[in-house]
């Protein structure tokens, strides 16, 4: 199996295990993930080990910090062409095209540190939930997975996505 398609299906079977905690409603795993939101937590990510089913180390942090996005906010959606530049699209309108999104958004993409990135992309979710916003973790997930790709693709196509006519 490539390597592409091993991601892909790692990310698949994350999502759809945060999904199932959800419907029944595991409070336990439920708020372990939200405590990973915290990145300086290890205890909590050590925790969360329990339940998280297929998430490899190497991205160990990103998929528990998705999994507290996703629980604290639950606010997903499985629209395939929505990416995190989309969202921050509709929270610059939903915001009557504030300068501060505009500012953050920018601010994120020059970013390197993961943390930081993690970081801001929570700043920018937590503003999203007001206007009732969805995101799409699995995108989001593979994102951040190629946040240091040397071509920057990723920056690239959420540039695109939130700055389109």
């Amino acid at each position: 199996m490539n390597e592409t398609k091993q991601k892909n299906d790692l990310k698949v079977n994350f999502i759809k295990h945060l999904n199932q905690l959800l419907v029944k409603d595991n409070v336990e795993a439920i708020n372990c993930y939200r405590r990973c939101l915290k990145l300086e937590d290890k205890n909590a990510r050590r925790q969360t080990c329990e339940y998280k089913g297929c998430t490899p180390y190497k991205f160990m942090k990103e998929f528990f910090f998705i999994g507290g996005l996703f629980m604290e906010y639950k606010n997903n959606t499985d629209k395939e062409y929505k990416n995190f530049g989309d969202s921050c699209r509709e929270l610059y309108f939903a915001m009557d095209k504030a300068d501060l999104i505009n500012n953050y958004f920018r601010n994120l993409l020059t970013l390197d540190n993961i943390d930081t990135v993690l970081i801001e992309i929570k700043r920018l979710i937590s503003r999203m939930t007001e206007y009732s916003i969805k995101i799409n973790y699995s995108n989001m997930l593979s994102d951040i997975m190629n946040w240091h790709h040397k071509d920057e693709f990723v920056q690239d196509k959420l540039a695109l996505s939130f700055w389109k006519n």
